[in-house]
């Protein structure tokens, strides 16, 4: 292999998980739920508990970002994952 082509083959494969990572996760959430109804399973997102510590009085507050559970699994685990590979 010369090295054009493995930088044209690095390139598509960059700009796969750039666009999965902008498009990817309807389409991961959707089949996912087609496969659960083929299965028949139920799908369960909990919300676990944080512990928190305690502060200081003079400290800030950290920003945290509200939303549903699938938001948190969006932004904690797929996006994670994709940036990762």
């Amino acid at each position: 292999m010369d090295i054009m082509t493995a930088i044209t083959l690095m390139r598509s494969c960059l700009d796969f998980f750039v666009a999965y990572r902008n498009n990817g996760f309807v389409d991961t959430i959707t089949a996912a739920k087609e496969m659960e109804e083929n299965l028949g399973v139920e799908p369960v997102l909990e919300e676990t508990h944080n512990q928190k510590k305690k502060r200081q009085f003079g400290y800030e507050g950290r920003d945290e970002v509200m939303g549903s559970l699938e938001e948190k699994f969006k932004r904690e685990v797929f996006y994670s994952l994709i940036d990762t590979a």
